[in-house]
């Protein structure tokens, strides 16, 4: 399953803002960290005290601890130092051969980058004695306009994949950019200014990453709700507005094997719920209605979609409720069957 990890700067906010910080994410069933000791101008007298301050939380906290390096990282800090700060994995950044990676692999999980990472450099990795399983992160891409592209971003994940390496890429956030940009940290353009659940979903789904990094700073509450929710059971939360009939509310859901064409068909519902529905706002249906059959509609009836295009009046179904607008293009996570979902009032999406 997709593990999920966060970003920390160790300069832009203070330790005990850090450790609130981990301790909120810990909730999302966060099992990785990951920092930079490599950006220009940052104070090593600062880094130091941030990585003592915030290395036992991380560590209590039970989560890995990444940081890139370089050949530079070895002039400010020891491996003893990176040892004491409880980081536990290096992401390996330019200026290092085969033999010393190999050496760093005795000692700490061993992180390349994925978009340069090749036959050959891996075979020198092996012939020096490194044994771990391969795992290759993407880099994240500040500038607009300079993230990967989809073919690219395709092509080295299934090039990765056939040689057994496991991948991580970043995600933008949606309540704190970073500097000095302020423009997200996605490792695809096309996830710039996208919902960070929704790129999460797609990373999962269509490239199957096995590790997504939240690049930016928190999220939004109703956010942190999605991936809580999603990361506890797997079920995909969907906000809904205009509720008229509360027994949608809460239950799991899953679309039907035989997969229809313009709606989603609720599997579970009409099984377990036995009341009996009369006609009642028969109107226009638009994409997201939430529908239930009346009992005109016979043996259907209490039969639960979710519409996906556009249909017309029937006095047969009702509109139950409306998914919010934000959260229609979840749908097509859900047509395509991979998470079961449920719905939740637009007015209750809070992490608890």
């Amino acid at each position: 399953m997709t593990t999920f990890g966060i970003t920390i700067s160790l300069t832009e906010k203070s330790p005990d803002e850090l450790t609130r910080y981990l301790e909120k994410m810990k909730d999302l069933n966060v099992g990785s960290i990951f920092a930079s000791l490599q950006i220009p101008g940052d104070s090593k007298e600062t880094l130091r005290r941030t990585l003592s301050s915030i290395g036992p939380v991380i560590r209590n906290l039970s989560m890995k601890f990444i940081t890139d390096v370089s050949p530079r990282t070895f002039q400010n800090f020891t491996l003893e130092d990176l040892k004491a700060f409880g980081i536990t994995g290096l992401r390996i950044d330019n200026g290092m051969t085969e033999k010393e990676i190999a050496d760093l692999s005795k000692e700490f999980q061993i992180i390349l980058n994925a978009s340069t990472l090749d036959d050959d450099f891996m075979n020198g990795l092996k012939e020096n004695g490194f044994s771990q399983t391969f795992e290759a992160w993407h880099n994240y891409y500040p500038r607009k306009n300079t993230g990967l592209s989809e073919q690219f971003f395709s092509e080295r994940n299934v090039w990765l994949k056939k040689r057994n390496v496991k991948t991580a890429a970043f995600i933008s956030g949606d309540k704190e950019m970073r500097g000095t940009v302020f423009e997200g940290l996605p490792t695809l353009e096309k996830h710039r200014g996208l919902s960070p659940f929704l790129a999460f979903l797609d990373l999962q789904d269509h490239y199957q990453t096995d590790t997504i990094i939240l690049g930016d700073f928190d999220l939004q509450d109703t956010t942190c709700f999605q991936f809580q929710s999603f990361l506890k059971d797997g079920a995909i939360p969907l906000r809904v507005e205009h509720v008229k009939e509360d027994a949608i509310l809460g239950s799991t859901f899953h679309n039907r094997f035989d997969i229809a064409q313009d709606v989603i068909r609720a599997d579970e519902f009409r099984r377990a719920n036995k009341k009996q529905y009369s006609p009642s706002c028969c109107l226009e249906r638009p994409i997201g209605a939430v529908t239930i059959d009346n009992h005109l509609y016979g043996r259907y009836m209490g039969e639960l979609q979710i519409v996906l295009r556009p249909l017309p009046a029937d006095e047969r179904v009702n509109i139950a409720a409306n998914v919010a607008e934000e959260d229609l293009p979840l749908l097509k996570y859900l047509q395509e069957r991979r998470h079961g979902f449920f719905f939740v009032s637009q007015t209750s999406c809070r992490v608890s």
